[in-house]
């Protein structure tokens, strides 16, 4: 795909020159998956192999997210089914060098992480899946903000149908639940605030 791929190799190859997304050359594209490939550049070489081997890493890994949500309802069996059908949907839709696949691949992670936190109020997994969900957001917007919709009506209900029904009024019940779930959105803020703020101070800088 010259558009997908030639797009996003070459602005890889621009920010591993020393550019910067947005004020050195125009994207429509969050700068995560021009970061990610300049980072294996440097570390291999300025090569489409190398962004293919990257994009099939990143496949993989999110099969293997697929198999583990679907664990978490099913018999090891039946999960391989969702499995099987994400690997063949990679398998007829190459998405060489494309945001997509690492947009999904932090996605589900921050889907595994916030179903770990919620069981039985681990916070920390709650700050790692905003974490992940604001990783998502720098391959992906839309993705993103999927992402945060969904997790955000999973967390916040899941916490009020939870709390301590004789104890808390329902008032009390969505205080404490909006008070755990802004742990949720601190690992998101903690991560599109500063890439916001180095991105606006590049744009400064021209």
């Amino acid at each position: 795909n010259f558009y997908d791929e030639g797009l996003t190799v070459y602005g890889a190859a621009r920010v591993l020159a020393g550019d910067l997304p947005y004020r050195d050359f125009w994207t429509i594209y969050p700068p995560g998956q021009f970061w990610l490939l300049a980072v294996a550049f440097r570390l291999f070489a300025t090569s489409l192999i190398v962004a293919r081997i990257v994009g099939a890493a990143t496949n993989a890994a999110v099969t293997l997210c697929v198999y583990l949500l679907a664990r978490k309802m099913l018999p090891w069996r039946y999960a391989l089914f969702p499995w099987f059908l994400v690997l063949v949907w990679f398998a007829k839709l190459p998405m060489y060098a494309s945001s997509l696949p690492s947009a999904l691949l932090f996605g589900l992670a921050s889907c595994l992480s916030l179903l770990r936190g919620l069981d039985g109020n681990r916070k920390p997994y709650l700050f790692v899946a905003g974490f992940l969900t604001g990783i998502a957001t720098l391959f992906r917007h839309d993705i993103g903000l999927y992402t945060f919709i969904s997790q955000s009506a999973t967390a916040i209900s899941y916490m009020y149908a939870h709390c301590a029904v004789g104890e808390l009024t329902r008032t009390n019940r969505l205080v404490h639940s909006l008070y755990t779930y802004c742990i949720f959105a601190l690992g998101l803020v903690g991560v599109l605030l500063p890439v916001a703020a180095l991105l606006a101070a590049g744009a400064d800088s021209r």
